[in-house]
């Protein structure tokens, strides 16, 4: 996943040097991928903390309900913290959030920024602010196209068979719209 994440990287690079073909596979993938890598685990930690603050939360609400241990329980117990409840809206806000700014992190990483740089929170606003409309757009067509297909998915089981590279696909052309994006709002950085 790490070389699959540097070629990611790596066709978003193209796009903005202007070659419209794949890349090839060799070179530094897991170099690029590491850098991938290092941005999903600094966008996942405060996400991964909250929801551990919510499951722990519920020790004391849980064992209320005795032998009694099944989701329902799990979910009341759950309704019954205000911490765990508070916890996961946090959790669910900062997804959001993080739905909406991680993908001009990976583009701040593929125009030559280190992965501290380009989580930089004040960069990645000022570059979106560039081009709000248009990034927006991108955004919501890639993530209406993926939840499309999983609805169809849930539909129709054997789909699974083909969940990532339907997947794969996806981040390409997610790859390329950043990479048009790059080109239209940061022609500086080029």
């Amino acid at each position: 996943f790490t070389v699959l994440a540097g070629y990611l990287l790596r066709c978003r690079k193209q796009v903005i040097l202007g070659n419209r073909q794949l890349p090839s596979w060799s070179g530094s993938l897991l170099k690029d991928g590491g850098g991938m890598d290092a941005l999903g685990i600094w966008f996942a930690t405060p996400a991964l903390f909250l929801l551990a603050c919510a499951f722990t939360s519920l020790v004391g609400p849980i064992s209320n309900f005795s032998s009694h241990h099944t989701w329902g329980a799990f979910f009341l117990a759950l309704l019954g913290s205000g911490a765990g409840i508070l916890c996961l809206l946090a959790a669910f806000f900062y997804w959001l959030f993080v739905l909406l700014v991680s993908p001009m992190a990976t583009l701040r990483l593929a125009l030559g920024a280190t992965p501290l740089q380009a989580v930089s929170l004040k960069g990645i606003l000022q570059d979106i602010h560039k081009g709000f409309g248009d990034y927006l757009l991108c955004c919501v067509v890639v993530w209406g196209v993926s939840v499309l297909f999983q609805m169809a998915q849930a539909a129709f089981w054997p789909l699974v068979l083909v969940t990532f590279p339907a997947q794969v696909y996806l981040q390409l052309v997610w790859a390329n719209l950043l990479g048009q994006y790059a080109l239209a709002y940061l022609p500086e950085r080029l």
